[in-house]
């Protein structure tokens, strides 16, 4: 059979109307649902003397409605708003919704606040419906709330799209993430109220961490005079804003400490990523947009702050973190830095986080292993706050990793090795030798274009014979008077004068 096309197109021109401060309209429109939905009962087939007890009920609402109390009238298009998600065709729910919308921006608050609780109801009842439409829905609540003048009608929009995502999350936040930057105040206020659900924040902070891994951190295009030229992309950026808004959010801080470490860490690393990006350049008249690595840095600092601890945001600002973390050249210090006050503020976290750095080591990005191999170095010299399965880890890791491609990672590798001096005891005895082979190499290392692999063994084994007994330094001593013969006078000199081990030699 036939099918009322217009339905609902109808019902949503209607529903504003069923919560106006006039009597008289309310009233009418009310009757005007009721018949509505009779119609179309008989395009269904359905006979006119058929009873519907949802259709039939629309009538107490019409006396209900007599009154003019906010309270009464809320009542009413909440229970209107369950007939049309029970006696609404599919084929007309998409319509109606899209109609309804501008019902948000009608000029009375106490309609538009109605009309607000309805499509929050639909999401609600049969927001799985929609899910062809989540997109396109998301881009028109966000637009619409420009124009919203009625603050109950602005609150109602920001939780309808909330329910929505409960349905459609993985939609909801691509949606969201497409936003150019820096965010509107509307887009900003959304992720801020997708945060204020714990059970969804969960979900948010996974879907977010998995699509900052899986994506490009950042794009090579060419090679410059010292190396690859990498440029920002849109999607990694887009979620440390994101972490950002959502860190701010008054109720967060017992899910932001409860998955501290893997947010700690996934920042950690993308502001890594982000110290050697190239940007562009500003084009004429455009709005200044925020550079990737402020964008990381202002997502930590939120993580820092949502967790409460005050202590660790104070540490990291007074050593100068984020002045060196978002260098090109010194990243590599502020990550170190970042080490030890995590140690020092945030001790129970340093296993988690290191399980979830440790396959980066091996990663293929660079500056991802830069950070990964500078973190577990500093934890070394932090004596790895006495947990010594951890300290084993974390050398067998970096021993791993002293044939990356990279001379810096290489370097902080030995710099790792070399910090074995400040365990001692019977950690320093099990590594002795396994160490100092590894400085002999570094010594060796024939890609060291500024001797930072050099310089780096000679301070370690400088650390491991200050702290060892000597004699077991004999099998490597005519190695090492090779090498430190064959060294540059600048890189001898700081290690011979007396009463270094070295000038002995």
């Amino acid at each position: 059979g036939s099918s009322f096309v217009n339905l609902g197109n109808l019902l949503a021109r209607m529903t504003p109307r069923c919560t106006d401060p006039e009597l008289t309209v309310r009233q009418n429109a009310i009757d005007a649902m009721q018949v509505l939905l009779r119609i179309s009962a008989r395009y269904a087939g359905v006979s006119a003397h058929s009873k519907d007890q949802f259709v039939d009920a629309i009538s107490l609402l019409k006396e209900r409605a007599l009154k003019d109390e906010p309270n009464a009238l809320f009542g009413v298009v909440n229970d209107m708003s369950k007939v049309l998600s029970k006696k609404l065709p599919a084929d007309q729910l998409v319509p109606f919704v899209y109609c309804l919308l501008d019902g948000l921006i009608d000029a009375i608050s106490h309609s538009s606040s109605g009309a607000c609780v309805v499509l929050n109801s639909l999401f609600k009842s049969r927001g799985g419906e929609l899910q062809t439409e989540v997109s396109s829905l998301v881009k028109e609540i966000i637009e619409k709330m420009a124009k919203i003048n009625s603050p109950q009608t602005h609150t109602g929009s920001l939780r309808s799209l909330r329910t929505l995502t409960i349905h459609h999350l993985q939609t909801v936040i691509t949606t969201l993430l497409d936003y150019p930057i820096p965010l509107n105040p509307y887009v900003i206020e959304t992720w801020q109220t997708l945060g204020q659900d714990k059970q969804l924040t969960v979900y948010i902070f996974d879907l977010l961490l998995e699509i900052l891994s899986r994506s490009l951190p950042y794009s090579e295009k060419e090679r410059g005079q010292s190396g690859p030229v990498r440029h920002p992309t849109p999607v990694p950026k887009a979620v440390t804003c994101a972490f950002t808004h959502v860190f701010g959010v008054d109720d967060v801080e017992p899910l932001a400490k409860e998955h501290f470490h893997r947010l700690f860490a996934a920042l950690l690393i993308r502001i890594g990523s982000c110290a050697v990006i190239t940007e562009p350049a500003p084009g004429k008249n455009k709005v200044a947009e925020p550079t990737s690595v402020s964008c990381a840095i202002e997502a930590m600092k939120e993580l820092l702050n949502s967790i409460n601890t005050e202590a660790f945001l104070k540490t990291a600002t007074e050593e100068g973190v984020w002045d060196t973390i978002g260098t090109p050249d010194r990243y590599s210090e502020g990550v170190t830095t970042m080490a030890w006050a995590l140690c020092r503020h945030a001790p129970e976290e340093v296993p988690k986080v290191v399980s979830f750095l440790t396959p980066i080591l091996s990663n293929l990005y660079e500056p991802q292993r830069v950070v990964t191999a500078a973190f577990f170095a500093e934890l070394i010299n932090q004596q790895c706050l006495g947990d010594m399965n951890l300290v084993e880890l974390l050398m067998n890791s970096l021993l791993g990793r002293l044939v990356d491609s990279s001379h810096y990672v290489r370097m902080l590798c030995v710099r790792g090795l070399g910090n074995i001096a400040s365990i001692g005891g019977e950690q320093l005895k099990k590594y002795t030798t396994t160490v100092l082979s590894a400085m002999m190499a570094g010594m060796d290392d024939k890609e060291d274009p500024h001797d930072l692999i050099t310089l780096e063994a000679m301070a370690g084994l400088s650390k491991v014979i200050d702290e060892s007994e000597n004699r077991t330094f004999d099998p490597f001593s005519s190695t090492f008077a090779f090498e430190f013969g064959r060294a540059s006078r600048k890189i001898r000199l700081p290690f011979a004068r007396p009463p270094s081990l070295f000038s002995a030699i």
